[in-house]
């Protein structure tokens, strides 16, 4: 089973070196996909800073956020989502949702810690850490 993972990883890397045909291809999505730059991430996530700095405490309401901004084209973008979990919280539930959302995570955090095993099975213990906390990160970058 080994073997054959190792096989499909140098596979896939002789693909992308090869630079055309297939690996041209890989290497076009790469570009697009594997990146944290994104013109449209990035407007919509300007546009919800807009949009919290209109509605500050209490924002537009659940589910009420439009983000409006001018893409690099010059065309009109609009967007219902900030690909953001914290920024649209942000801009749906102003500062309240963001306090709310901070004890959450806090009380989430405490559970956690709570829950440490003290024998030597700390394992299953730190793997569910670890989700708690990829998932954490996930919010910010993407919908979760």
């Amino acid at each position: 089973m080994a073997l054959a993972g190792a096989a499909v990883v140098v596979g896939l890397a002789g693909l992308i070196a090869l630079g055309g045909g297939v690996g041209g291809a890989f290497g076009a999505v790469g570009e697009q996909r594997i990146s944290l730059a994104s013109p449209d991430r990035t407007g919509a996530l300007r546009a919800a800073w807009r949009v919290v700095a209109g509605h500050p405490l209490t924002g537009t309401g659940p589910g009420q956020t439009r983000l409006r901004w001018e893409g690099p084209d010059g065309a009109a973008r609009f967007y219902a989502y900030v690909h953001n979990e914290y920024a649209q919280v942000a801009a749906d539930l102003g500062l309240v949702g963001l306090v709310l959302l901070a004890v959450l995570l806090a009380a989430l955090a405490r559970l956690l810690w709570r829950s440490r095993p003290t024998g030597s099975a700390r394992g299953p213990w730190a793997g569910v850490v670890a989700a708690a906390v990829a998932f954490a990160v996930h919010g910010g970058l993407d919908f979760v």
